[in-house]
């Protein structure tokens, strides 16, 4: 059985793979370093690198993109309410 790549991300690495499923658009490097409140953006570059060689995220252009993975994986953990990834659970316990 062939693991989710999204479940070999966890942190900084998944935050930041969020924040790109929530853009509809590319987000540069720059961009996304200040949105995650890194302090270069050469950490930016490093999630970024990361998830493209797990093929999480794919480089165009004008930036990065998100690339949903074709299996279920740990993102239906997820849902998109007013444009931000929340947990499902959230709903529930408020």
């Amino acid at each position: 059985m062939e693991k989710d790549p999204v479940e070999a991300i966890g942190g900084s690495a998944l935050k930041v793979y969020l924040v790109l499923l929530e853009n509809s658009r590319p987000m540069g490097v720059r961009e996304l370093q200040r949105r995650m409140g890194f302090k270069s953006p050469a950490a930016a570059k490093h999630h970024l690198d990361r998830l493209c060689r797990l093929g999480l995220v794919k480089r165009v252009e004008d930036g990065y993109i998100a690339v949903k993975p074709s299996s279920a994986s740990i993102l239906s953990m997820y849902m998109l309410f007013m444009g931000k990834m929340i947990p499902r659970t959230l709903p529930i316990a408020a």
